[in-house]
């Protein structure tokens, strides 16, 4: 994780449109909204609220934002506070205003979506880097998570995926290249649903911290990419 990772760095969006109406633009990013840090108690949108409202006043009737694979993956950015929340959202907004006049609409989409239920596997929550609480106590101690999706959409040569949790940024990274070699664009949401902690690679789950020790709930093998 950090800098021995790789990053998940692009900014995905879809464009809907109604002809001669309304345009709605849904936009996802692969960084957490911490920018303005947990010392600030104000409520507030973060970068995506900034990126929203430029998207509303210069392009899009409505934009939505989504937290792409977030996990491992924070902000970086000029400024402190909501100076550097206003640098990180404007700035993908200016970045998806330059892209949208080489965009394709097209008005007779292909489009297909399937919704998988997933099987959780006990829990392995770490009290130390080599002693887990027991299954037995930690399903009494935390609620298992039930009715945990796993849904995709595809429209035309995009493939849109959400998970239910913090998914690792590396991880969307190796999925987005996996789909490009098959001719597919493709972006991975998190928090879909139901949460199933932090989905970060079976090599960081015993070097602590936060992500993988305290959220890592499902052990190193969860997922096998």
């Amino acid at each position: 994780m950090g800098e021995s990772g790789t990053k998940n760095n692009d900014f995905c969006f879809i464009i809907l449109e109604q002809a001669g109406h309304s345009k709605a633009i849904i936009g996802s990013f692969s960084a957490h909204a911490t920018t303005i840090g947990a010392e600030n108690m104000e409520i507030s949108g973060d970068y995506p609220g900034y990126w929203q409202r430029n998207m509303e006043s210069t392009s899009a009737d409505i934009a939505i934002f989504c937290a792409g694979s977030i996990g491992s993956q924070s902000p970086a950015g000029t400024g402190e506070q909501f100076d550097k929340a206003k640098y990180i959202g404007e700035s993908l907004a200016d970045s998806v205003n330059s892209h949208l006049g080489t965009v394709d609409l097209n008005d007779k989409p292909v489009i297909s979506f399937i919704s998988t239920n997933i099987e959780l596997p006990d829990y392995h929550i770490r009290l130390t880097p080599k002693i887990n609480l027991s299954t037995f106590w930690s399903k009494r101690l935390m609620h298992q998570p039930e009715n945990v999706f796993i849904q995709a959409i595809r429209i035309d040569d995009m493939v849109w995926i959400s998970i239910p949790g913090d998914f690792s940024g590396e991880y969307a990274l190796q999925i987005k290249n996996s789909l490009l070699a098959e001719g597919f664009k493709s972006n991975v949401t998190s928090f879909n649903g139901s949460y199933a902690g932090y989905i970060v690679p079976g090599r960081y789950f015993y070097m602590g911290g936060y992500e993988p020790g305290l959220m890592g709930w499902f052990g190193p093998d969860m997922v096998n990419i």
